[in-house]
Order: structure tokens, then C-alpha cells, then sequence
């Protein structure tokens, strides 16, 4: 929110009853452009003029929606009378339990996957797997790897070259709704579990993890396509 993602602005609906807080909504608005999810180019090009101004709950870059607290019929209505104000179409972003809203339409969004990865995980790949994991280490062996956690951030000095690389994967991306800036990158490293990869002192590619408890979450990648090999 502070780094200025796009053509995004940020907001929160605090829901009461009585006195009570018994709900936190976060929202955003942006113009949503008509080409977003389109991937043949030639009609991308043709709708990139077109939009409409969307109010959408949840967050730009998370991977779920969430309200803190409760979630009824009547909170969802007094948020869905605010919203419907602020854009010419009101949305859920991403909430993956069933919400109850009267008058939308559920629609299939982008996979997201899960993976169980415990201490025996490598035990129960297949010899194919493995093997393949194996010869893509002995590949790699040249290469150099420095992790960073929010016990130890990743340093400013390292922002420009990760913003290098999400730009390159970025600009391959079929899809793509929001667009992250290096400030995006400077805020969220105390939060953040950076992966970097090196060959002969350059930087070639990064993943950035958030990381709740025992769960972690993919964020963002960026690699030197010139080298991905």
C-alpha cells in the first residue's frame, strides 16, 4: 500500500454494531482494464483502451482474501452499500470459502497450489523426480545462493537488481494485474524470505517467500533469461 502499486487505492471498512467493532474489510480500488486476462495479442492491443472503475475487497497481491472477524449477510450487505459508490462494479478477490452474497457471480480465478513439503518429503518423489533434481543440481553447481529472512533483510544495495529481474519475468507474463515498483521490494523485506542466485558474481535470479508459521508463500519471482539454462 505505501509503495504506490499502480493504479491502486487503498481503504478499510469498520463494521459496527453498537459500539462493537465485529468487522475489518480491507478493499482497493483500480481501473480494471478489459484486456487483463485476455492473451492473444492482437485482441489485447484491440481492448487496451477499455475499462471500468472496479471496488474490489481483499488486496492486489495476496493469494486469499481475508475479513478479520465476522463475516454475515449483514456485514457483507452494509460493505457491498459503501462499495457500490466508489466503482461501477463491486468484486471479491480471491476468497476461497463461501461468502453470503446475494446478486454475484462466482467466477474461477488462476490456480493456486499446495504443497505439503515435510521432512520426508524428498522420500516420496519419484526415482524420476529425483533424478531430475539431481541432474539440475549438478548443473547448477556453479552457482552461488544467498538467503535472507526478516532476521537478516535483504540490503538496499540488492532492491535494484531484484527489480531488474521481476521486471524480465514480468514482461514475459501473459497476465498480469498488478506491477510492483522497488519500493514494493524495500518495504516488504523485514517481512520477507528472499532466495538469490548468482553466477560469477551477478545476480541471475530471485524468490521472494512470505512466510506465517509453518506455511510459506510463493510471492515473486525474477531470472536473467539470457542464462536460465
Amino acid at each position: 500500500q505505501a509503495a504506490g502499486i499502480g493504479d491502486f487505492r487503498f481503504g478499510y471498512l469498520l463494521a459496527y454494531r453498537g459500539d462493537t467493532r465485529v468487522s475489518v474489510v480491507p478493499y482497493f480500488l483500480t481501473e480494471y482494464r478489459l484486456n487483463t486476462l485476455v492473451t492473444d495479442r492482437w485482441l489485447k492491443r484491440l481492448l487496451a483502451p477499455f475499462g471500468f472503475r472496479v471496488a474490489c475487497v481483499g488486496h492486489p497481491s495476496t493469494d486469499e482474501g481475508r475479513i478479520e472477524g465476522e463475516v454475515s449477510a449483514e456485514v457483507l450487505q452494509a460493505v457491498n452499500r459503501v462499495l457500490r459508490g466508489k466503482g461501477a462494479a463491486t468484486a471479491y478477490k480471491w476468497f476461497s470459502q463461501a461468502l453470503p452474497l446475494d446478486g454475484f457471480v462466482e467466477v474461477s480465478g488462476l490456480p493456486i497450489n499446495v504443497l505439503a513439503a515435510g521432512a520426508d518429503y524428498p522420500a516420496g518423489l519419484s526415482r524420476s523426480v529425483r533424478r531430475n533434481v539431481a541432474r539440475k543440481l549438478r548443473k547448477s553447481a556453479s552457482l552461488n545462493f544467498r538467503e535472507y529472512t526478516p532476521q537478516n533483510p535483504l540490503p538496499a544495495h540488492a532492491v535494484s537488481d531484484v527489480l531488474r529481474l521481476y521486471e524480465n519475468t514480468a514482461a514475459r507474463s501473459k497476465l498480469q494485474f498488478e506491477y510492483l515498483n522497488a519500493e514494493y521490494f524495500r518495504l516488504t523485506a523485514p517481512l520477507s524470505t528472499y532466495l538469490l542466485a548468482f553466477e560469477g558474481g551477478q545476480m541471475i535470479g530471485f524468490l521472494q517467500w512470505l512466510r506465517n508459521g509453518t506455511r510459506v508463500s510463493g510471492k515473486y519471482i525474477g531470472m536473467d533469461y539470457a542464462r536460465n539454462r
